[in-house]
């Protein structure tokens, strides 16, 4: 017999049916909401005070751009209390500081993101030098309006399956780099800003299977023997591949 079918009228009247419902309810109707409307039902009663904080996979949209000292106070304040693991997080309209950056992602790692998209502002550069290479879980990465300087000791992300490069500043070797200490690769995109270096990209990317590139290269080589899609838009590119056996 359940709970409700055993109380009264009156009694059903007054039962809080929000309060009570079962833990992994609760879970399931907060994965649905947008993270600060989950934050905010801390406030609907004493057994849903935490319940937010526990959210198994919690995804983060964060426009930081709409009000920025409010909204980095936000996810400061999120990060302290959070206890369990980010799946995604989605930083759009950057304008930080690179300490704060680098404390979110130092603090990400530690929360073992898999998934992570920043876009920078509009009229702004993001520089990205070895920030992102605390988070060695990821699965997914996403970077609009970026300058991404990979350091020497990059070991590369071992998990990681997708990466796009949108409108964003990195060296034919940081590229290459990159590509090469990714040993999952299935997708690469990039729309690339500027290049520092006038030489050859090489990809050799044993699963990757899908590749666009957009950019102003004079030289890209393939070893790719996996590779199902390509699309180029480029100029002045001279492109070379070959499989293996």
């Amino acid at each position: 017999m359940s709970l409700t079918s055993s109380l009264s009228v009156e009694d059903l009247a007054s039962f809080d049916v929000i309060s009570n419902l079962p833990e992994c309810i609760k879970l399931k109707i907060l994965a649905y909401l947008p993270i600060k409307e989950a934050v905010r039902t801390c406030i609907l009663s004493t057994s849903w005070r935490h319940t937010w904080s526990t959210i198994p996979e919690l995804l983060m949209d964060i426009n930081i751009g709409e009000d920025e000292s409010r909204n980095t106070n936000f996810v400061d304040q999120l990060f302290k209390c959070y206890k369990g693991n980010l799946h995604k997080f989605k930083l759009s309209g950057v304008k930080l500081g690179w300490m704060i950056l680098t404390t979110w992602l130092k603090t990400l790692s530690q929360k073992h993101i898999s998934e992570l998209t920043i876009e920078a502002d509009a009229d702004q550069v993001l520089y990205l030098t070895n920030f992102i290479c605390y988070c060695l879980e990821l699965k997914v990465i996403v970077l609009s309006r970026c300058f991404v300087d990979l350091p020497l000791e990059f070991d590369g992300f071992k998990l990681l399956h997708t990466v796009e490069l949108m409108d964003s500043t990195i060296s034919p070797k940081g590229i290459t780099g990159l590509v090469s200490h990714c040993p999952l690769l299935e997708n690469l995109k990039f729309r690339i800003k500027s290049v520092i270096v006038d030489e050859a990209i090489e990809i050799h990317a044993p699963n990757l299977r899908g590749l666009t590139i957009c950019g102003k290269f004079t030289q890209v080589s393939m070893v790719t023997p996996s590779l199902c899609k390509v699309d180029f838009v480029t100029h002045q590119l001279e492109a070379t591949s070959r499989t293996v056996d």
